[in-house]
Parts: C-alpha cells; sequence; structure tokens
C-alpha cells in the first residue's frame, strides 16, 4: 500500500529544505572562492565564481519556496484525515522555509 499523499508531499517539502541547505553550502564556498582568486589576481576566475555563487543562492530559495508550497499542500491533505499533528508539524516546517526565505540564511537560527 502506498504511503498517504500528506506523507510523501511533507517528504518531498524535507527534501527541498536539504537542497536548499546544500545550495546555501555551496554558495559559501564559491564566496571563498571568489574572494580566494581575487586577491591571487585571477579577476576572471573571481567573476565565474561569484557567478556561481549567485546562481547557488538563488537554487537555495528556489528549493525553500518548493518546499514551502509542498509543506502547505501536504497540511491540507492532513486536514481530510483530521490529523492535527501532522498539520501542525508541516505548518512549522512551511514557516521555517518562509523565515530562511525572508532573513537569509546566514542570519537564521534554528
Amino acid at each position: 500500500e502506498a504511503p498517504p499523499a500528506g506523507d510523501l508531499l511533507d517528504l518531498a517539502g524535507d527534501h527541498k529544505f536539504v537542497a536548499a541547505e546544500n545550495y546555501q553550502k555551496a554558495s559559501q564556498l564559491w564566496d571563498k572562492a571568489a574572494a580566494a582568486y581575487a586577491s591571487a589576481g585571477a579577476s576572471r576566475e573571481a567573476k565565474i565564481a561569484r557567478e556561481n555563487m549567485k546562481a547557488a543562492t538563488a537554487a537555495a530559495k528556489r528549493a525553500l519556496g518548493d518546499g514551502v508550497y509542498l509543506h502547505i499542500r501536504a497540511k491540507e491533505q492532513y486536514e481530510g484525515s483530521n490529523n492535527l499533528t501532522k498539520q501542525m508539524n508541516a505548518l512549522e516546517k512551511a514557516a521555517r522555509n518562509l523565515e530562511r526565505l525572508n532573513c537569509g540564511f546566514a542570519q537564521c537560527v534554528n
């Protein structure tokens, strides 16, 4: 038997959150690489690293937004089964993602 739709949506939202964290880590590494290239006088490589940093940051934001959507859809599925605990958990995860979107990873504390 397949898992309930709410559980699958919630799990997909969790995966999006992990992906966003990984994109953010990649962004930080690209930022360090850009600084290292710039200090070594490799301006072309520094520019490429900065572009990659921006792309990773944008991907992190997209993943967080996707996660919000998936967790809200999971909450809606749980409403149909009157599972209040799972509804609240899905809402908390959506709120966490929104907080990260609004304040950025560096400023947020779990």
